[in-house]
This record gives structure tokens, sequence and C-alpha cells, in this order.
């Protein structure tokens, strides 16, 4: 194993770089991409290094250092981009209503009502809803009435026979 004093001298150059990087750059995207890629590169030297420092039992100072370091790199080069007013109000106001639009199902004039009724193994069988179960069901149509539509609730009696 190397001493610290060598393994400090030998790898110091490459960190100094890396804290300058994070002490000027306040945001990523903001880099030219050779300058990225070289952060990423120095990145992944500077963890590589602290666990080499962690496994010979450098000292906590030394080990303090590369953490801070690889911690701010860390959080450069993966951490979320900052939020921008203007396109929190884009999503509001153009995008979000816009998917809402392209993904709703809204029934239109043109289409007859829809009835919603139960699923399960009493219906899959061919039998009344509820039938199994010797209780009731209620059903709701949607029927559209005077241009809007209203919900009829009906209620099917299993023990009358009644629909």
């Amino acid at each position: 194993m190397q001493p610290q004093d060598h393994f400090v001298s030998a790898r110091k150059a490459e960190w100094n770089e890396l804290d300058a990087v994070l002490i000027r750059a306040p945001a990523l995207h903001r880099l030219p991409p050779s300058t990225i890629s070289r952060v990423a590169a120095l990145y992944r030297s500077v963890c590589s290094d602290l666990m080499h420092a962690r496994s010979a039992g450098y000292e906590t100072e030394l080990l303090a250092h590369l953490d801070r370091i690889a911690a701010g790199a860390h959080n450069l080069l993966y951490g979320a981009r900052p939020v921008r007013l203007a396109a929190l109000g884009a999503f509001v106001i153009r995008d979000f209503p816009r998917t809402l639009r392209a993904h709703a199902s809204i029934p239109s004039k043109s289409q007859p009502p829809r009835r919603c009724d139960a699923t399960g193994p009493s219906a899959a069988a061919g039998s009344r809803p509820g039938a199994a179960r010797g209780s009731s069901f209620a059903g709701v149509e949607l029927t559209q009435a005077a241009g809007r539509d209203s919900r009829v609730d009906r209620s099917l009696h299993d023990d009358a026979g009644v629909a």
C-alpha cells in the first residue's frame, strides 16, 4: 500500500481541478460538453480515490475532504435541474390542458347512453349481478337530458326478480 503522503501528492491535482469546477460552476447544463465529460471522469476518479483511502485507513480529514468533493460532483452531475417559473406556467396553462383534452373521454351527443354494470364471477357465468350472494345491485345508466349528462339510478332486486 501507498503511504498517505505519496497518495495525496499523486492525486491532489485532479482533486483540486474538480474542486475548482464545483466552486465556479453554478449549473452543469451551462457548461460546455467537454467540461461536462471532464467533470464526469474526475468524479469517477475521486470516488475511486475515496474508496482506496477508506480501505487503506487514511486520516479522517482526507476522507472528509474527498467525501465532500465526491458529494458535490455527484450533486452537480445527477442533481435535479432548477425549476423555472416560465416552465411551470407553461405546464399549467398549455401542457396540462392539452394532455387532459387528448386523453379525456367526454361523451358527445351522438354517442348512445352508456350503462355501468357489475362485472365479476356471477356476471361472467351468465347470471344476474349479485345473484350468487342474494343481495341487490344498483346499476347506473347515463343518459343525456337537455344537452347534459344526468344519472338515473335503477335497483335490481334478486329476491323479487324485478329488473
